[in-house]
């Protein structure tokens, strides 16, 4: 990210403000408190300063399938299944009532993956199988992604979640933590490499007619991005 400019209001905090590529596709960053109720906060006051064209949740999650998707690989979210909504039946057995709802189809998905979100920090191998026995398809699994869905759905705009692989949520994590910084870096050059050009984002919509003038801003010469549970919101 170019041209790093730091903004504060009340309601978000510190917002960096800055480009991706040559074509000065706009960029703004912030992060997100742990979980799916932080998500949704997030998301719906920044859209109504912002006015994105797309908001995307970056940085790092469990593999469900180790054997499958490794420390350091990114999952980029072409479904969402959530594991909070769920009713306990008489025997004690769970019954998991999740949605999946598809990603914005607008964004080419190059990995068909299902992203697993809901509000437990998992580290816990028995856990991490009773989730994944029901949601067999699951790659990822996250606490971000359904509040950013429940906010971008009623917002209408485009979102994602992009994240990479620092943990196996098996009761291992402390023994991975240094790989959050690496995944981190990962999730987010993919996102760049998928927004440096305008012309991805051109037919898309903002949420309100741009107008970012309303949070002040200093120069930055800083380009670190991409930390843990930090959120990109592209506008044009």
């Amino acid at each position: 990210m170019k041209h790093i400019q730091r903004g504060v209001c009340k309601k978000l905090a510190y917002v960096y403000f800055g480009e991706f590529g040559d074509q000065n596709v706009r960029v703004a960053l912030m992060k997100c408190g742990q979980g799916p109720a932080e998500a949704l906060i997030a998301v719906k006051n920044a859209a109504e300063m912002l006015y994105p064209k797309v908001v995307l949740f970056v940085g790092i999650c469990a593999s469900m399938k180790p054997g499958k998707a490794k420390l350091g690989d990114v999952i980029v979210s072409a479904k969402l299944a959530t594991y909070d909504d769920k009713k306990v039946m008489a025997d004690g057995t769970v019954e998991y009532r999740g949605s999946k709802p598809d990603v914005s189809t607008s964004v080419k998905v190059h990995h068909d993956a299902v992203m697993l979100s809901g509000s437990d920090l998992v580290n816990n191998r028995a856990r991490r199988e009773e989730l994944a026995d029901y949601f067999q398809d699951a790659l990822g699994l996250e606490m971000e992604g359904a509040g950013l869905y429940a906010a971008a759905r009623d917002l209408g705009i485009e979102w994602a979640v992009v994240k990479a692989v620092s943990h196996f949520a098996d009761g291992s994590n402390e023994e991975t933590e240094h790989w959050q910084p690496f995944a981190s870096a990962m999730a987010a050059s993919v996102v760049y490499s998928m927004f440096k050009y305008s012309v991805v984002l051109e037919d898309w919509h903002h949420y309100k007619p741009s107008d970012v003038g309303a949070i002040p801003t200093t120069s930055r010469n800083d380009t670190k991005t991409g930390q843990p549970g930090s959120v990109k919101y592209h506008y044009e």
